[in-house]
């Protein structure tokens, strides 16, 4: 079933995808499998109707190929030739097939649990009214931006940059990349220790190359940036003279952050991101982020060090927190914020999606805007990833 090289596929990120399913997917499975064992007699999904699966399958390979001459060619001809990139995917690989047979197993288990008589207050109940409360368009379209009215008004309240600070750590805590990553990581010096951790981060695109390269297709691919994020803050309801002027100051702040950033492969190197010191040391590289209250706020115990990872990036951020004007931080906050709770956000009908998602678009499953029948499928994959006891981690 899979190729031999699964690593090795179709097109760039297919990693990603086999990231996101580590093993606290797994244990997520085991989890609701349990719940579903309750709804057996109901959910659409039978393990006996599952089509036989094979570690290795001999058509995968292309014995036309000779292996001395193209052995990826060889090991995987036959898979890629029977296998195309579906149109409403940019990447596709075993490891993705992999992914949706498991959201399509957790789709029923859910779905089986919306729909299942169970005890009032029961765990089955929990899920399955979280599930469909998820699936419930109508309402959720009803909505519209309240949701996020809250977060909003908190992001319109910063008057300092203690109050930017602690905000842009409350949206960390909700899986937000703003200002830089923060997390806790095996000391490289000391296998027995795990410590806390402070790293490059703040984009909107997938790394720092996206903004720093010259070549016409990458102008033109944050030209395209800026276009997506102006529409995306049309529809939360600026003009469109005021989402343009926004999406620049978004695009000239994830700049100056990508040019502050290490490379790709810079950051292999472990010497190169290993900086541990004393806390009074980090709040001397950077006298604008009280490290203290930072981990009030993201909920960290008090620590007495911390590694750095790239300490010429948080000079530049301690820089631009003192350069940048508050108005432009908040706009930058507020883009993260909508970019990262769009999808559980109201639909703005199919032919805004198809502007928004085109065909091609980074994410896998992204281009159906032009689908209307589907936007539930679209909808249910991040149902099951938000249910409660599934950690999203960032990838």
């Amino acid at each position: 079933m899979f190729p031999l090289f699964p690593l090795v596929e179709r097109a760039w990120g297919v990693g990603m995808a086999t990231r996101r399913f580590s093993s606290l997917t797994i244990l997520v499975l085991v989890i609701l499998a349990a719940v579903f064992a309750a709804f057996v007699g109901t959910s659409r999904l039978r393990a006996s109707d599952d089509p036989a699966q094979h570690g290795f399958d001999a058509a995968n390979l292309d014995r036309s190929c000779k292996p001395c001459d193209d052995f990826f060619q060889f090991a995987n001809g036959g898979w890629l030739k029977n296998n195309p990139i579906p149109p409403d995917y940019s990447v596709w690989g075993s490891f993705v097939t992999l992914a949706e047979r498991n959201q399509q197993q957790l789709h029923g288990i859910l779905e089986a649990a919306a729909f299942a008589k169970v005890a009032s207050g029961s765990n089955e109940q929990k899920i399955g009214d979280f599930f469909a409360s998820c699936m419930d368009t109508t309402t959720i379209d009803g909505a519209g931006l309240k949701p996020l009215a809250p977060e909003l008004a908190s992001i319109d309240s910063i008057h300092d940059l203690p109050s930017l600070v602690e905000r842009a750590a409350k949206l960390q805590t909700a899986g937000m990349n703003v200002l830089f990553a923060f997390g806790s990581d095996q000391d490289f010096k000391d296998s027995t220790r795990v410590i806390g951790e402070a790293n490059q981060g703040g984009l909107g695109l997938p790394d720092r190359d996206y903004y720093t390269r010259d070549d016409a297709d990458s102008k033109k691919l944050r030209e395209q940036y800026a276009q997506h994020v102006a529409k995306m803050l049309e529809l939360a309801g600026d003009s469109p003279e005021r989402a343009a002027s926004e999406a620049a100051t978004i695009l000239s702040i994830e700049t100056s952050l990508a040019k502050a950033s290490m490379t790709n492969v810079e950051l292999r190197d472990p010497k190169a991101v290993y900086h541990k010191m004393p806390i009074a040391d980090a709040q001397t590289l950077t006298p604008n982020i009280s490290w203290p209250a930072y981990f009030r706020a993201v909920g960290s115990a008090p620590l007495n060090e911390i590694n750095i990872g790239q300490p010429d990036f948080f000079k530049a951020l301690n820089g631009m927190l003192a350069s940048v004007t508050l108005s432009n931080w908040k706009t930058y906050l507020r883009w993260h914020l909508l970019n990262n709770t769009a999808s559980a956000l109201s639909d703005p009908g199919p032919s805004v999606c198809a502007e928004i998602l085109p065909s091609g678009s980074e994410s896998p499953g992204a281009g159906v805007g032009t689908q209307p029948d589907r936007r539930a499928s679209r909808r249910y994959p991040h149902a099951i990833l938000d249910e409660p006891g599934h950690e999203k981690g960032s990838d």
